[in-house]
This record gives structure tokens, sequence and C-alpha cells, in this order.
């Protein structure tokens, strides 16, 4: 099991953690499919202390058999809103710019919505 957080960068307390409130087990993770979205879950979730209880969180409302792809599909909106904040974040300051073009505006408005999507969507999923 010590291999399994290892590849994720995760302690094994919190590795258990997390597997327990997706409702996993040492035989279920053995599955190729299950053992890359839990990875990927793990992996993301590494930079936040509270791993487990953000999955708790977003996996409350889901069946048993539902929990980890409902924690896939969250943890991909966040890693969509993380690079959408960085495109952001490369645009000129926000504001009314002289000398913006329409090409800007235009890429800051697609920006602005995307984000506010992605954050509404996954409001959704912490309630």
């Amino acid at each position: 099991m010590d291999t399994i957080f290892s590849q994720a960068n995760i302690s094994t307390e919190q590795g258990v953690e997390i597997m327990q409130a997706l409702g996993l087990d040492a035989l279920s993770i053995q599955s190729p499919d299950t053992f890359r979205k839990y990875l990927y879950i793990a992996k993301y979730l590494e930079k936040f202390g509270d791993a487990p209880a953000i999955v708790r969180t977003v996996a409350r409302s889901a069946s048993l058999k539902d929990k980890l792809d409902k924690v896939y599909e969250y943890i991909a909106l966040r890693i969509s809103l993380d690079d959408v904040r960085k495109r952001k974040g490369e645009l000129p300051e926000n504001g009314m710019i002289k000398d913006e073009t329409d090409d800007v505006r235009l890429l800051r408005e697609q920006i602005l919505g995307e984000e506010s999507r992605l954050v509404s969507e996954i409001q959704r999923y912490e309630q």
C-alpha cells in the first residue's frame, strides 16, 4: 500500500483516508482504471492539507459506486479552473485599456465566462 501512496506523493494516513472517503479498499484499487483515477485525484489533492475532507464533501451525496467518478469529475473541473485562471493572469490588467484590441477584449470575456461557468459547476459539487 505504501507504494500506492508514494506514487501519489501523499502520506499513508492521508492516502488511506482518501481511499475510505471514496469507498475503496485494497482489492478494489487494484483495478487499473480505479487506480488511475485514484492517482489522478490524490496527486491533485496533495497540495491541500485537508484532502480527505475535500473528497468526503464532494462524494457525500454520491452512491458508493459513483464516489470515485464524482470526485474524478470534480478534480477535472478544478484543473480546468486552474488553467483558466492561469490564462486570465496572463492577460493585461483588467479595466479600460485604451490600446486593448477587440481580440483581447473578446478573449477576456471568454475567459471570464469560462471561469464563471467552472466556479458554478464546482460549487454544485461542493454543496
